[in-house]
């Protein structure tokens, strides 16, 4: 008798165990993602963020090896933004490389290593997600996000503009430009002193034409490449991939200065481009679209499937 119940209370204690083991993993999963798991089962493809308690062992030797490779523009501009602050921390190290090995095995594809989250991003099924939030040194686990962005209803009046219609007076005469970067209150800081001098900024866009414009040709440009035709011009060229304007765009908005017409932000910054879009698929678009006929078909009728 006395076995049978020491036998049942060591399968209870069992059972306790376990509970707490599937409560604790639990803990770690966002109710959204565990709402969604139970929703769409166990099967279904997940991407996640999975977040670390820490960098791992001998973080101090891992922040002076971050701070080791910084560039000397890198160290200054820390020093200028953070000098009562140590100029490496903890966001500077890296994910630790164990952590994201031993996740790995449960998971269809890494997406990203992010070292200011401290955390990965995943591909997997929600089966792999219990076994994840198992793994000690997960702190937790959340369902990555998506929106569709709808343009934000402007109600109010022309920014910065008095009752006869003026636009105040500052340093510079920004003319059409003025309602873009009165709304961020740009010209207040321009009349400080501040400007982009100083700060490195890097374009990742289309391409940058007509560099030798009188807004632009101030600029101080550091470097160019050109990641879709490997070589260091940005511009449209003839018989290359990627043409547009959008780069030039965003740039001239950015830091274009030509008073009495534009003054950018940004102006007296130091600037890398790189040209990362190919556009090639959207002319291809355009020329079937304006085609009268396609595969005996007029262009109002559905071309999807002839793209793909």
């Amino acid at each position: 008798m006395k076995n049978k119940v020491k036998t049942l209370v060591n399968f209870l204690l069992i059972l306790i165990l376990i509970g707490a083991g599937y409560s604790s993993q639990n803990n770690k999963i966002s109710p959204h993602l565990y709402k969604f798991i139970k929703q769409r089962g166990e099967n279904t493809k997940i991407t996640a963020w999975i977040y670390f308690k820490d960098k791992g062992p001998d973080l101090d030797q891992k922040i002076e090896e971050a701070k080791k490779s910084f560039s000397s523009r890198t160290q200054q501009r820390r020093w200028r933004h953070r000098h009562i602050f140590p100029t490496a921390d903890v966001f500077d190290v890296p994910v630790n490389e164990n952590y994201v090995s031993r996740v790995k095995d449960h998971v269809s594809r890494i997406r990203h290593c992010s070292r200011w989250l401290n955390a990965v991003s995943v591909e997997t099924k929600g089966a792999s997600i219990a076994i994840i939030a198992g793994l000690p040194f997960v702190r937790k686990i959340e369902k990555v996000r998506s929106f569709v962005f709808r343009d934000p209803v402007d109600e109010r009046e022309g920014p910065g503009i008095d009752s006869l219609g003026l636009a105040p007076a500052h340093v510079y005469d920004y003319g059409p430009s003025f309602g873009q970067v009165q709304q961020i209150n740009v010209p207040t800081l321009h009349d400080k002193g501040y400007s982009g001098k100083g700060v490195l900024m890097c374009l990742l866009d289309g391409g940058f034409n007509n560099l030798t414009h009188e807004s632009l040709i101030s600029l101080n440009i550091l470097d160019t490449w050109d990641f879709v035709n490997q070589d260091s011009n940005v511009s449209d060229q003839q018989g290359q991939m990627g043409n547009g304007d959008h780069g030039t765009n965003t740039l001239s908005v950015a830091a274009g200065f030509m008073p009495g017409k534009m003054v950018g932000p940004a102006f007296g910054a130091d600037f890398i481009l790189g040209k990362t879009e190919n556009t090639e698929w959207n002319a291809i678009w355009k020329k079937m679209i304006g085609s009268p006929e396609l595969n005996g078909r007029t262009a109002k009728e559905p071309i999807l499937s002839a793209v793909l």
